[in-house]
């Protein structure tokens, strides 16, 4: 994170202004994960019911566990970005 002023700048592009000028770009970025994540959740689960109705249930279940995969990976990835953020507030190295 490089800080400019009142502007914090983050690896992932998002910037953030103290004052709140650019605060809605983080939030934004908040609200995408929560929709994909949904998203992620929703078409596994119609994909799941379709595959049972069909008879595959070891193809469902299978679907169900590669988007449960999915998600725990970008949940990783959001914490490992946190533990980061976390270091560089307490200055910890």
């Amino acid at each position: 994170m490089a800080v400019h002023g009142d502007l914090h700048q983050y690896g992932n592009g998002a910037a953030v202004v103290l004052n709140g000028r650019k605060e809605w770009e983080a939030l934004e970025m908040e609200i995408d994960i929560i929709f994909k994540i949904a998203g992620i959740g929703i078409l596994t689960a119609v994909l799941h019911s379709v595959l049972k109705s069909v008879g595959k249930e070891e193809l469902a279940s299978l679907a169900t566990l590669a988007g449960l995969a999915v998600v725990l990976y970008m949940i990783i990835d959001l914490l490992s970005e946190l533990f980061v953020h976390v270091r560089t507030v307490f200055m910890l190295y």
